[in-house]
């Protein structure tokens, strides 16, 4: 299976790409950052949002200030957590709504996509 690969079983309204970047975030609030400098990865996304992978967890509301790193580019976006969710190895899978959608995010993936397919 391709790292990158389209949700096909999606029902939201914006489909998922599953995705293994890495992705850099800060809590802030009001300008003021609130929670330490963090390096993590995804594991899926679309324009509207992000699915990452924590070691900690991460208050629901809380807004982030996000940088994505994806195959040559990096991506500044700002958002707010929907939900965090500890799964059975310990670590949490946390969901992050942008405050914008993001088109290009969901473009580069995809056209990385229709690179490598077969």
């Amino acid at each position: 299976m391709n790292k990158n690969q389209l949700d096909s079983s999606e029902r939201r309204r914006h489909p998922r790409v599953k995705s293994l970047w890495l992705i850099s975030y800060v809590g802030k609030e009001e300008g003021v950052q609130k929670s330490p400098f963090s390096t993590t990865r995804t594991l899926d996304m679309s324009k509207a949002g992000v699915k990452l992978e924590t070691i900690e967890p991460l208050d629901k509301n809380a807004l982030l200030e996000m940088e994505i790193a994806i195959k040559e580019s990096i991506f500044s976006v700002n958002g707010r957590v929907v939900y965090c969710r500890q799964v059975p190895a310990g670590n949490y899978f946390v969901g992050i709504q942008f405050d914008q959608p993001v088109e290009e995010i969901v473009k580069t993936i995809s056209d990385d996509l229709l690179e490598t397919s077969p």
